[in-house]
């Protein structure tokens, strides 16, 4: 299995691409692997002489495969409906990004899972000082920097004292501006 991830069009796939995404498009590409039973050159190879074909069939294989994927996925797993489209939205990838998309309706994308909704809420500044009162000072640090900043767990748990540059000079009214890429995508923030 580990060669079926050596394959040319795999590593032209995932050119460009960060570390973190290539380990889980290769993570999430395996599935699709075994429900298709083709290693990823002879997908493209059919591809490519799939869509120069005048029987319609022929033509919109990979369409109906991956329908049939999405079908396979909600029948034979106990997946939810965003971890199906995250193993669906892998597929599309590998096929767009070699340059030969998939022709897939919004429909396509959407499970026939019901989902559960989640109800999350929201804290307010009172309950933001009241988890303050209790914390230790690691812990004061840290949620003032989540609270305040709008980074995600993992920025601020990947942030280091050498990004926080000057601050000792600051005056403890004055508000501090900090950029930073962020851990999953590299697009700077701040």
């Amino acid at each position: 299995e580990v060669e079926r991830m050596k394959d040319k069009y795999v590593e032209d796939w995932l050119k460009g691409l960060s570390e973190r995404t290539k380990i889980n498009y290769r993570k999430e590409f395996e599935p699709w692997l075994n429900f298709i039973k083709m290693n990823p050159t002879q997908q493209i190879e059919k591809r490519l002489k799939d869509l120069t074909s005048q029987n319609l069939t022929e033509r919109t294989f990979f369409e109906m495969k991956f329908r049939e994927y999405k079908e396979h996925l909600e029948q034979t797993t106990e997946l939810k409906a965003g971890s199906i489209k995250t193993l669906l939205r892998t597929v599309a990838s590998f096929f767009s990004r070699n340059g030969l998309p998939l022709a897939l309706k919004r429909g396509d994308w959407v499970s026939t899972k019901q989902t559960e909704v989640i109800h999350r809420f929201k804290l307010k500044n009172a309950d933001i000082k009241k988890m303050y009162a209790h914390a230790s000072l690691r812990n004061r640090s840290l949620l003032l920097v989540l609270y305040h900043s709008g980074f995600s767990e993992i920025d601020v748990a990947n942030l280091k004292v050498e990004d926080i540059k000057d601050i000792y000079k600051l005056s403890e009214t004055e508000h501090y501006f900090i950029e930073k890429p962020r851990e999953k995508s590299g697009i700077m923030q701040a």
